[in-house]
């Protein structure tokens, strides 16, 4: 489960954290996930980061980098997260039009390829980056 995203410092070509638990009784391991925002129509960007794994019940912290050929969308785009992250909604965008999609890779039993890949609208998707964390460590 990724629950927190550092959004600080420059959008494109960013170098960013992400916190991850792992709630289950088996180790978790993933090849890549990431995540691409498309707003009315255009990808903003993607967020990918490499691969990891984590123990039983256990949290912690992944690199990833957000990379964007449109510099002056991704940063207003990222405005809005900081803005809704921090329970103001300061910047012009409207929710109703960001999609998000997420994909995670990882192997079964360490060898079967498989992703996992879900679409947020943009209230899922700010819904889901808000919740409080629900590592059980």
């Amino acid at each position: 489960e990724i629950y927190q995203c550092d959004w600080s410092s420059d959008v494109c070509s960013s170098d960013l954290t992400t916190n991850v638990c792992n709630n289950s009784d088996l180790p978790a391991t993933f090849s890549q996930y990431s995540f691409t925002m498309i707003y009315d129509g255009d990808d903003l960007g993607t967020y990918s980061t490499g691969s990891g794994g984590l123990n039983p019940h256990s949290d912690g912290i992944v690199f990833g980098k957000f990379e964007s050929k449109d510099d002056r969308m991704s940063a207003l785009f990222f405005s809005f997260l900081d803005t809704e992250m921090g329970g103001t909604d300061v910047t012009r965008i409207n929710k109703d039009k960001i999609i998000v999609i997420t994909k995670l890779d990882t192997a079964i039993l360490g060898v079967v390829p498989f992703s996992i890949t879900e679409q947020y609208s943009g209230q899922e998707f700010l819904d889901l980056i808000n919740k409080k964390p629900s590592c059980d460590v």
